[in-house]
């Protein structure tokens, strides 16, 4: 052990030091193995400077959720206001004829018009967040932005379910209200892949997808007689992946076959040869869609559905007469409370045949 001799011989005299430093560590390492839950290694150090060495980035990180995409992919329209409980438009057709008269003709052909009227609700939604003296003081203390980070929680919660809304809502669902989404139009074209080979990169299936691609666009255009054209593909991920990655192999002269020269997949192929779409997308609300679109209240069926429509207000509109807002905060003892509030009026398709539905884990019969 290490020892200290003290012998004073008169006034003025210094202490005298005498010992074995390595004794002493050693001593130490013997003396404070003996105290219960000690290590010198591990916690001896680390327990006084774990939290001192500890960096605390500044940045404020979210939990990550897929990209919202109605807003983006269906034009929107305020034009109703925040006032209005009900959007109407009127359809007008024409009826009669224009044919051939005699000079003296007194039972020339009429043409008249017609009209007919559709109405969609318009309903309100709503949300708040709010904060108390404690949490504001605990904010301010920690430097947090608390309530920029409470309103930016709630703004998303709108962007969430206006994505549902727009994508997915229908008329028999209390969850909106009735409202009506792009998948569920009603009178909108629904029809099942012929081959519905969607579920493997493998070349060999190139063909099949593009057939699926190709008679979805001929069907839509031979049905309305070239009056609604797509513009615009929407598909779930897997199926976007499928065609954006699979090489397009066509049969070649002579009973060969192989990739077709300057086309590299089968959506880089299906663009290029087709009358009218120009931008494919994937979005992930079009997986296992339940109910089907051509069974809207049977709950037990579900598909993966690709969306053929043109991306024109003249076709269809996603209604939000009165966007995201916040309200005055509202005191309430030592908590202030935030609404939150927003009027929703869903998909409404002034020419349905302008959407086609195509089911793709349906085969066709």
């Amino acid at each position: 052990m290490f020892t200290m001799d003290y012998e004073p011989k008169k006034t003025g005299d210094s202490f005298k030091l005498s010992g074995n430093f390595d004794s002493l560590t050693h001593a130490w390492k013997q003396d404070s193995s003996k105290i219960p839950g000690f290590n010198q290694d591990t916690e001896g150090y680390n327990m006084f400077f774990a939290r001192q060495l500890e960096h605390i980035m500044t940045q404020i990180f979210w939990k990550q959720y897929p990209e919202y995409k109605a807003t983006r992919l269906i034009p929107v329209s305020s034009e109703a206001g925040p006032g209005a409980t009900t959007i109407t438009y009127r359809m007008y057709d024409r009826a009669g004829s224009f044919g051939l008269v005699s000079n003296y003709a007194n039972d020339l052909p009429r043409t008249s018009v017609k009209a007919s009227e559709v109405r969609r609700s318009i309903l309100p939604f709503g949300g708040s967040y709010g904060y108390n003296l404690d949490e504001i003081r605990a904010a301010k203390f920690a430097n947090v932005p608390l309530e920029m980070m409470e309103a930016e929680a709630t703004r998303m919660d709108y962007e969430q379910m206006l994505n549902k809304v727009g994508f997915l809502a229908r008329a028999n669902d209390p969850t909106y209200g009735g409202l009506i989404g792009l998948v569920y139009q009603p009178n909108a074209i629904i029809a099942r892949p012929a081959y519905g080979l969607w579920t493997t990169t493998n070349a060999g299936n190139a063909q099949y997808m593009y057939l699926d691609l190709i008679n979805a666009v001929a069907l839509q255009g031979t049905i309305t007689n070239t009056v609604e054209m797509p513009d615009t593909l929407l598909l779930p991920f897997a199926e976007y992946v499928a065609i954006t990655t699979t090489p397009f192999t066509l049969p070649l002269g002579g009973g060969g076959s192989g990739t077709v020269a300057g086309f590299t997949t089968v959506a880089d192929y299906f663009l290029a040869h087709n009358p009218s779409v120009k931008e494919i997308e994937w979005v992930i609300d079009l997986a296992n869609v339940t109910p089907r679109p051509s069974t809207p209240t049977d709950m037990t069926k579900s598909t993966n559905v690709a969306v053929f429509y043109k991306r024109d207000p003249g076709k269809l509109k996603f209604h939000i007469p009165q966007p995201f807002e916040q309200l005055p905060p509202q005191e309430r003892n030592l908590e202030w409370l935030i609404p939150c509030h927003a009027r929703v009026g869903g998909v409404i398709s002034q020419y349905p045949l302008s959407i086609l539905i195509l089911e793709l884990s349906v085969p066709a019969t």
